[in-house]
């Protein structure tokens, strides 16, 4: 008799919430009177739970609304359509975690409730009730950081992470091995760059050979990249094309393109044939070298193209700096091809701007288009000559188809 009181007194009084230590909450209301100190009894609906006290991260203890609830909720039946109604007090009174349990105890009742099943976000998919959270894993989508995404994007996103947490220490890693370089710790930095054949540390070695003012230095990132790029690593091999393209330096340009002659990378050739048609002059000579060192015959052609390309140059006048260089596309001309030779002949009009400088357009024959021309025609030269370049290669085809 005495605990039956007991237990109806507990459920007359508002719930606490327990938090336990190994994760979860029980909602119930505690039973001081008595017993081991070390054990907490837990009067809830579903009967009386008794918990170790290490168990117990913390008890809530219940606000005013709560209480209130404690008191409210004898006044309704077990029914649906009693539970119903104290949902809905609870909605109008601001209690979600009571409510949500009085609409638990509606779908236990009733599972077809629409009523119930609606405001605990349920929604018909297919005749078939399901959660939001159900519907989006229904259509392959998984909760990452708040907002529903489809696994594949969750994957990348991850992988995302990943490398750039990776980039991050890497390049870390490669100052601090750069600034020991030139110390009495530079060899052990210099062993630690050599034995580099990580994927992820490609982008930070790239950051710092275009980054790095010594040559000499520069050519040791080549050749961490020329090892990650033998490795198969994803972006040495362009880190390695585009280095031919902007190092300054000769000895660090042809360690690039003695890698790629190495490796033969299928996009290499395509790249430095782009880069044939590029405004700068100097970049269009290095990818002709590159060209003519691959040994690819299909480059034969643009070359040709590249043999003599056109520019246009501000000149300026005595004491106010030098000439830049604005553009450059192909030349249009052939009789130019064939005169053409260490002089730069001109072509068009020149035009005066408001400063005294002079706007002028020249043809520029580029000696490494035609170095990398004759090795390619096996030793056959006919200068910058296009057309004759054109017959000759027009000739090789039809020799070759027969």
């Amino acid at each position: 008799m005495i605990l039956a009181a007991l237990a109806s007194a507990a459920v007359t009084h508002a719930a606490e919430t327990i938090e336990l230590r190994e994760g979860g909450r029980i909602t119930g209301s505690l039973i001081r009177e008595g017993g081991d100190a070390s054990i907490k009894r837990v009067e809830t609906r579903g009967g009386r739970i008794e918990l170790d006290e290490v168990r117990v991260l913390r008890v809530e203890a219940p606000n005013k609304g709560q209480q209130q609830y404690a008191v409210e909720r004898c006044r309704y039946g077990d029914s649906a359509a009693e539970q119903w109604k104290l949902s809905e007090w609870c909605r109008e009174n601001g209690l979600p975690r009571e409510r949500e349990a009085s609409l638990l105890s509606v779908m236990e009742l009733e599972p077809d409730n629409a009523q119930a099943r609606s405001a605990l976000g349920f929604s018909q998919v297919d005749g078939q009730w399901a959660t939001p959270e159900e519907w989006q894993r229904g259509r392959g989508y998984v909760l990452y950081r708040g907002r529903w995404r489809l696994a594949q994007d969750v994957q990348l996103l991850e992988e995302r992470r990943r490398r750039e947490q990776a980039e991050a220490e890497w390049l870390v890693k490669l100052r601090r091995w750069r600034a020991d370089l030139g110390t009495s710790r530079g060899p052990a930095a210099y062993r630690e760059l050599l034995l580099i054949d990580d994927g992820y540390a490609v982008n930070p070695v790239s950051q710092m050979f275009f980054g790095e003012p010594l040559p000499a230095v520069r050519r040791v990132y080549v050749r961490v990249l020329g090892k990650l790029a033998k490795a198969g690593r994803a972006g040495a091999v362009d880190a390695l094309m585009r280095g031919v393209l902007l190092e300054p330096h000769i000895d660090v340009r042809y360690d690039c393109v003695d890698f790629l002659v190495e490796l033969k990378p299928v996009e290499a050739v395509p790249f430095f044939i782009k880069a044939l048609a590029g405004n700068d002059n100097h970049q269009v000579n290095r990818a002709a070298y590159a060209l003519g060192m691959l040994g690819d015959d299909s480059a034969v052609e643009p070359l040709i193209a590249a043999l003599i390309t056109t520019h246009t140059f501000r000149t300026t006048p005595p004491g106010r700096g030098s000439a830049d260089s604005i553009s450059t596309s192909f030349s249009g001309g052939e009789s130019a091809g064939a005169q053409a030779s260490s002089a730069y002949p001109t072509t068009g009009t020149n035009m005066t701007t408001g400063d005294a400088s002079k706007i002028i357009r020249r043809q520029v024959p580029n000696q490494d288009v035609l170095t990398a021309l004759v090795k390619l025609a096996e030793g056959s030269s006919f200068g910058f000559d296009q057309r004759a370049w054109r017959l000759w290669l027009a000739a090789e085809r039809r020799t070759s188809s027969r």
